[in-house]
């Protein structure tokens, strides 16, 4: 690990969370740009795999499991970067089967189907309410009454649109978890 490393853990160990932002805009752009090249990213997608992983790196530095990388603390960055993308497109493509299957469900025409289509659009709706607050209300604001991202930042209290672009994709996911678990596997074809 360079000294400048040493340096900049050392700090983040005494408390010096405004060491995280250097950290954050020191590797993002990198971060960003072998991500979407390397595993075809969204720039969106990217930004998040990125602060979840300065997010894991401070905890873990916070936690003590990090006390002194024997490596750049880039390439600590990456390795936990790589492990996120790579769960996410593990869990995309689960999901994307077995939401593909849900939907066909949700839009055959006979009337037996029908009956399984208002159950399953009733399973859908009790995730979400048991997503509970801000995520309910974040997706609701924008799935049901297509706020804008600057006009959700503002009801709920973000920093910023981005911020709580982040949070909408953190909660998607977190809804996607519940609807799968509410069905049961005989539930898909």
């Amino acid at each position: 690990m360079s000294t400048s490393d040493n340096i900049l853990l050392r700090k983040i160990l005494a408390g010096k969370e405004e060491e995280i932002v250097e950290l954050y805009n020191l590797y993002k752009d990198d971060f960003l740009r072998w991500a979407k090249f390397k595993f075809r990213l969204s720039e969106e997608e990217a930004i998040d795999i990125f602060q979840d992983a300065i997010i894991a790196f401070y905890k873990n530095i916070k936690s003590g499991k990090i006390i002194q990388i024997d490596y750049s603390i880039k390439n600590y960055l990456y390795a936990i970067g790589k492990n996120l993308i790579s769960n996410k497109l593990k869990f995309n493509q689960k999901f994307e089967n077995e939401f593909e299957k849900l939907e066909y469900k949700l839009f055959v025409e006979n009337e037996e189907d029908r009956i399984e289509n208002l159950e399953a659009r009733q399973n859908v709706m009790k995730a979400l309410e048991a997503l509970g607050d801000p995520c309910k209300t974040i997706l609701k604001l924008f799935y049901f009454d297509r706020f804008s991202m600057e006009d959700i930042a503002r009801e709920v209290n973000s920093k910023n649109a981005n911020v709580a672009k982040a949070q909408k994709n953190r909660c998607i996911n977190e809804l996607r978890k519940l609807v799968l678990k509410t069905f049961k596997e005989g539930d898909f074809f």
